[in-house]
């Protein structure tokens, strides 16, 4: 789940293409449980700063959903440090299994926090 259409469609090609994936592609979080619930994926990919329902509560209301309890969830960042909570993004808390930042990509102004 990414509100980043690209950046979401890429990563699904690239999992399916070279690691034979069977990938479903979502941009917002009531929609990732839609997918989810009739999917039943062994991993989830949820961008923590999302709009409206952030990756944080997907992950919550996905660990209650029954079956989806074991599912590996992996929140992803661009923010590299977490303004929810002020500092490093959370994994566990809400039932991510691990958190990674996403890698910014030199002099691109629109993957930068205000040049820190």
């Amino acid at each position: 789940m990414d509100d980043n259409t690209d950046a979401a469609h890429s990563l699904a090609r690239l999992l399916a293409r070279l690691y034979g994936q069977d990938v479903r592609v979502t941009h917002e979080g009531s929609s990732a449980l839609d997918v989810a619930r009739e999917f039943r994926p062994e991993v989830v990919l949820l961008d923590i700063g999302m709009p409206g329902m952030d990756g944080h509560e997907v992950a919550r209301r996905l660990r209650s959903q029954p079956g989806l309890e074991q599912t590996l969830l992996v929140a992803l960042t661009g923010w590299g440090r977490s303004p929810i909570g002020g500092g490093r993004p959370r994994a566990g808390s809400t039932g991510t299994s691990s958190c990674r930042s996403i890698p910014r990509l030199a002099g691109d102004p629109s993957l930068t926090d205000g040049g820190s």
